[in-house]
């Protein structure tokens, strides 16, 4: 299981910058995905959209700290 409990831990100390914002994490064979939702980013502007990206990679940087491999992806839906 890559998304251990201290995986979990570590993307939990990082604040959202916005409540309404919806990320999930989806284990995949060797590899997580942050996963974002169509539905979902439409209700941020364009400038939110800049914070969102960085608090993205953030997270991302944070998983691929503990040696596993990240990635980004768009859902519709949510």
């Amino acid at each position: 299981m890559l998304y251990s409990k201290e995986v979990q831990k570590a993307i939990r100390q990082i604040k959202s910058p916005y409540p309404k914002l919806k990320v999930s994490v989806v284990e995949y064979p060797g590899m997580l995905s942050l996963r974002i939702y169509e539905s979902n980013i439409t209700e941020f502007s364009p400038m939110e959209h800049i914070t969102i990206m960085e608090y993205l990679h953030t997270m991302k940087a944070i998983i691929e700290s503990f040696g596993i491999k990240c990635d980004l992806e768009g859902a519709e839906g949510i």
